[in-house]
């Protein structure tokens, strides 16, 4: 048997996006395990990997901005900048937010096609108007682009649910691998510490684009200088995508940290060098850095949304809350309890050992095996 070729379509494989991450590294381990894999982009700051790269350009459309030139009907210009390559592949494997090309794929050339969805934001989390209205044709262009694909995988149960009843049979759950943000360098990480002037304070990691209001990194700022005497005991420190202005501050305030655009070695550190992690995230379909802690053996405190109760047992590896003032609240509690938080840490740890980039890939081989022994 030939050696397939597989296209995966993505709008881009940028580090520091949850999503493109995991084209990445879903794209390398097929790779290794012996598919012609090419990731289709727009762009790419993956210097070194195993798959190929093919580079499309979008262009620009007149009178609108960067942001909506590079998010505007992304999916249905992106189609007409790939249709010339798509005829070359056996299979098309599409992320969000590209379905609509896995949909037309499967309608013009008669493509096998599996969607790869990671869910939609809900239009209550968003900060303006227009990305409402985005969300809405997103959530009802690509559940009908679902019903064109050979299969569509999901990264949980929750954003299973998301899709219509009537796609279900057709519908998996394939978890993302975090083993990649897995640190064991002790000794870097108490250098990490030393430059950051921790000391002998708890450290408090949290993670998120900074300009993507939903995942709430000013919220995390604000509920953290409201601890008042147990803010003296930590460091918040701020990691993601993104400039301080993006937080609405001109200085961070004297007990937080903020890094941005970091490398993944220096990601890693991160989540060794750290007592605690936090999300005021308003929405997941997954939560890569959330999970990512957890491996590294940290206890979490996260809003109770999305897949959140499906990864973190409430009060055994961290705490759900419901609100501000619970997630104040138990942020103190994990900062002052020694003990509480080196148990949920250690519980953490264990119940993320299922999520590796080898299981996810070995699933995923299995629904690209399925689909090309049907006629």
């Amino acid at each position: 048997m030939k050696q397939p070729k597989i296209a995966v379509i993505a709008k881009s494989v940028l580090i520091g996006y949850g999503v493109d991450e995991i084209v990445n590294f879903l794209a390398t381990e097929l790779s290794q395990r012996g598919f012609d894999v090419t990731v289709l982009a727009n762009k790419s700051e993956y210097p070194k990997h195993k798959y190929k790269t093919i580079l499309y350009n979008l262009g620009t459309i007149p009178f609108l901005s960067e942001f909506w030139n590079s998010n505007f009907l992304i999916d249905l210009r992106s189609f007409f900048a790939v249709t010339s390559v798509l005829s070359a592949y056996d299979m098309i494997i599409t992320v969000d937010p590209m379905h609509i090309v896995g949909a037309l794929a499967r309608g013009l050339f008669r493509k096998k096609v599996i969607m790869y969805y990671f869910g939609v934001p809900p239009p209550k989390v968003l900060d303006s108007f227009v990305r409402k209205i985005e969300s809405v044709r997103e959530s009802l262009l690509w559940n009908l682009s679902f019903y064109f694909s050979n299969r569509l995988v999901t990264n949980s149960y929750y954003t299973k649910n998301l899709v219509s009843q009537l796609l279900k049979n057709k519908a998996g759950v394939n978890y993302h691998g975090i083993d990649h943000l897995i640190s064991k360098e002790k000794e870097k990480a108490a250098r990490f510490r030393d430059d950051l002037g921790v000391g002998d304070r708890k450290l408090i990691l949290s993670i998120g684009r900074f300009s993507t209001p939903y995942k709430g990194m000013a919220e995390v700022v604000r509920l953290f200088n409201g601890l008042e005497e147990e803010r003296q005991d930590a460091i918040l420190l701020l990691v993601g995508r993104g400039s301080i202005s993006d937080l609405g501050m001109r200085s961070p305030p004297e007990n937080v940290r903020i890094l941005s655009n970091v490398p993944f070695d220096t990601l890693r550190i991160c989540f060794e060098a750290c007592d605690v992690y936090c999300t005021c995230s308003k929405w997941e379909g997954f939560n890569l850095p959330m999970v990512a802690a957890m491996a590294n053996g940290k206890p979490v405190v996260a809003y109770n949304v999305g897949a959140h109760s499906e990864i973190l047992t409430n009060e055994e590896t961290g705490f759900l809350v419901e609100s501000s003032v619970e997630f104040q609240r138990h942020l103190r509690l994990l900062i002052e309890d020694d003990a509480l938080r080196e148990r949920m840490g250690q519980k953490a740890r264990v119940a993320t050992r299922k999520f590796t980039w080898e299981e996810s890939a070995r699933n995923f081989q299995k629904t690209i095996c399925q689909v090309f022994s049907e006629s």
